[in-house]
C-alpha cells in the first residue's frame, strides 16, 4: 500500500525547512510592493529633471553671449544709421527746394558757357540752410551721392575774423580722383559750389566751416577749378598730380533731380554676372586695379555717383585701369532712367516735367583730348511697361575700347 507523506505527518525537519522559505518569500513579495510604491511616488512627485553637473551649459551660455552682444549691436546700429539717412535726405530735398526757390542770381556761380539744357541756373545758386547735424556726415558717406562728399566733423572753434582768409587744401587719391579740404570759419553753415567747369556742385560747410569732397578729375588736370562762396568770392584750386594717366573715364551728367544709372558690361559681361558694375555694384579703385594687374586686363569702378538728391550737376562716372600688355578689349555701357523704371506713371511719363531727360557723356583717354557728346532721353507714354532694350539705352554712351595702342 502506497502511503502520500502530508505537513502532519511529515518529520519536523523538513516541516521546519517549508515554514522558511515561505517566510523568505512572504518577505521578498513584500519589500517588492513597497519598492513600487517608492518608485511610482517619486515619479509623480518630480516633474521635471534635474541637472547634477551644469558647469557646461554655463560654458556655452559664456561662449555665445559675445555673438548675441554682437547682433544686438549691429542691430541698433543698422537702426541708427537708418535713422541718420532719412535725416541727411530730408535735409537734401529742404536744401534743393530752397535753391529752386531762390530767385537773386548775383554770385557768378557757373562760368559763361554753362550748359543750360543740361541744368537750369537756378538750380545752381547757393542758398542758406541749416547746418547738417553732429551726425551727417557719416550718413553722407553712406549715400551714393555722399560717397563723392563727406562732412568733416570738427571740435567747436573760436568765432572767425573778418580778415581770416578761406584755406584750401588738395590730396590726390587713386583712380584719378582728388580730394579737397575748404576751411572757412566766416562762411560756417553756408553752401558753397565747387566749379569743375562747365560742371558745378553744391555742397555744405560744416558747423566748424570745413568741407570734404571728393573730385572726380573726368575732365582731366586741365579744366578750370574753383571754390564760390555765398558772397560770390571765388578762390581757385591746382588740380594735384594724380594717377590719371592710367585710367580711362567715362561720365554722365544730367541736371534734372532724376536718377539715372550708368550700366558697364566687361567683357560681355551679363546683367547681374561678374564683371557688371553699376551703383548697386560699383566694385572700388583698389580691388579693380589689382584684378587688372593679375589679369593683365582693364578692370573698372564707379568712381562716383549721383542719386538727384543734391543741387547742382547730377554725375555717374566709371573709371577703368589701363595694363600695358593689353591689346585688346572692349567694355560696353548702357544708361538706365532709375527713376522711371519699367513701369510708367507720374511725372516720368507722358507730357510730365520729369519725362524728357537731357544729358551729356563725357570720355576721357590717356594722352588724348576730352570728348562730350549730348543725347535725350525721349518721354514715354503712361500706362504701359517698358521692355529691357528700351528701358536700357545701349546708345547713350560710347564704348570704352581698353587698348592704349
Amino acid at each position: 500500500m502506497t502511503r502520500v507523506l502530508g505537513i502532519a505527518g511529515s518529520p519536523p525537519f523538513i516541516v521546519a525547512c517549508l515554514l522558511f522559505v515561505a517566510a523568505v518569500v512572504a518577505v521578498l513579495a513584500a519589500s517588492s510592493t513597497s519598492a513600487l510604491g517608492q518608485a511610482t511616488t517619486a515619479e509623480t512627485i518630480r516633474e521635471l529633471p534635474t541637472f547634477l553637473d551644469d558647469r557646461r551649459l554655463q560654458e556655452l551660455e559664456g561662449l555665445a553671449r559675445p555673438r548675441i552682444e554682437a547682433n544686438e549691436f549691429r542691430r541698433t546700429e543698422k537702426l541708427k544709421r537708418k535713422a541718420i539717412e532719412a535725416d541727411v535726405k530730408r535735409k537734401a530735398d529742404e536744401m534743393r527746394r530752397a535753391i529752386d526757390g531762390e530767385q537773386e542770381t548775383t554770385a557768378p556761380l557757373a562760368p559763361p558757357g554753362n550748359i543750360s539744357d543740361i541744368i537750369k541756373p537756378s538750380q545752381a545758386v547757393a542758398a542758406p540752410f541749416s547746418p547738417p547735424a553732429a551726425e551727417a556726415p557719416a550718413a553722407l558717406q553712406m549715400l551714393k551721392a555722399g560717397a563723392a562728399t563727406a562732412l568733416i566733423p570738427q571740435k567747436p572753434i573760436a568765432p572767425c575774423r573778418p580778415t581770416e582768409p578761406a584755406q584750401i587744401s588738395t590730396i590726390p587719391t587713386t583712380g584719378g580722383r582728388m580730394t579737397i579740404n575748404v576751411h572757412a570759419p566766416c562762411h560756417s553753415g553756408e553752401a558753397v559750389t565747387i566749379s569743375y567747369a562747365p560742371y558745378i556742385f553744391v555742397r555744405a560747410l560744416d558747423s566748424a566751416g570745413r568741407l570734404s569732397f571728393m573730385l572726380d578729375l573726368f575732365q582731366g588736370r586741365d579744366a578750370p577749378l574753383s571754390i564760390v562762396f555765398k558772397d560770390g568770392q571765388r578762390l581757385p584750386v591746382a588740380i594735384a598730380e594724380t594717377d590719371i594717366d592710367r585710367v580711362s573715364k567715362m561720365a554722365v551728367i544730367w541736371g534734372k533731380p532724376v536718377n539715372l544709372d550708368m550700366h558697364v558690361f566687361e567683357y560681355a559681361a551679363t546683367h547681374g554676372g561678374g564683371g557688371h558694375v553699376w551703383a548697386n555694384s560699383p566694385s572700388n579703385a583698389e580691388a579693380s586695379r589689382a584684378e587688372t594687374e593679375r589679369s593683365k586686363r582693364g578692370r573698372g569702378f564707379l568712381s562716383f555717383a549721383s542719386e538727384g538728391v543734391l543741387p547742382g550737376h547730377q554725375i555717374e562716372v566709371y573709371t577703368v585701369w589701363h595694363h600695358p600688355e593689353q591689346t585688346s578689349g572692349i567694355v560696353a555701357t548702357a544708361l538706365d532712367f532709375e527713376t522711371r523704371g519699367a513701369a510708367l506713371d507720374g511725372e516720368t511719363c507722358g507730357d510730365g516735367p520729369l519725362a524728357v531727360i537731357p544729358f551729356e557723356t563725357v570720355a576721357l583717354r590717356p594722352r588724348m583730348p576730352v570728348v562730350r557728346e549730348r543725347g535725350v532721353i525721349s518721354a514715354a507714354r503712361c500706362g504701359s511697361n517698358l521692355i529691357d532694350k528700351a528701358r536700357y539705352i545701349d546708345e547713350a554712351l560710347a564704348d570704352l575700347n581698353l587698348s592704349l595702342n
